[in-house]
């Protein structure tokens, strides 16, 4: 049986970066430190000027929430700059048919460059909180997934 006084309970957000209101949604989340932890999708249009407001709004926060990578397949633009295609079905019965190895040589070349673009971003968080003297509790990359393609 769980010890309800021993659970924690983390407030999250999915999806920053998904459009600009989403983003000042989240934001004033955080701003109003109703939330522990975010996900940042990485290939949606308005990711650069997502992450922009963020970075402004650091020196304002007490606590840097937990940031995730949020593994986006189905929605947004590729590494390419090309509109990703897929759908929750098409990743599932491609993973078992035919066209497997392309389809996995294609995930992974857009996984890694995901990871890699958030993770830049993470860390030039984490510069501007030293700087201005804002908690940082994360000690590891954080992964999720949109639409729960995992």
């Amino acid at each position: 049986m769980i010890n309800m006084k021993t659970v924690k309970i983390d407030y999250h957000a999915d999806d920053y970066a998904y459009s600009l209101n989403t983003s000042k949604d989240i934001l004033n989340c955080i701003l109003q430190e109703k939330l522990e932890s975010v996900s940042i999708m990485p290939n949606m249009n308005s990711f650069d000027e997502s992450i922009q407001l963020f970075y402004s709004n650091i020196p304002k926060i007490k606590k840097l929430p937990l940031m995730s990578i949020h593994i986006n397949l189905v929605e947004g633009y590729n590494a390419n700059g090309e509109k990703l295609n897929y759908s929750w079905y098409k990743l599932f019965f491609g993973s078992y048919f035919f066209g497997k190895r392309k389809l996995k040589k294609n995930l992974k070349k857009e996984i890694k460059f995901q990871i890699h673009n958030t993770n830049e971003v993470i860390n030039n968080c984490y510069k501007i909180a030293r700087e201005n003297n804002v908690v940082i509790e994360q000690k590891k990359i954080r992964i999720d997934s949109h639409m729960h393609t995992h």
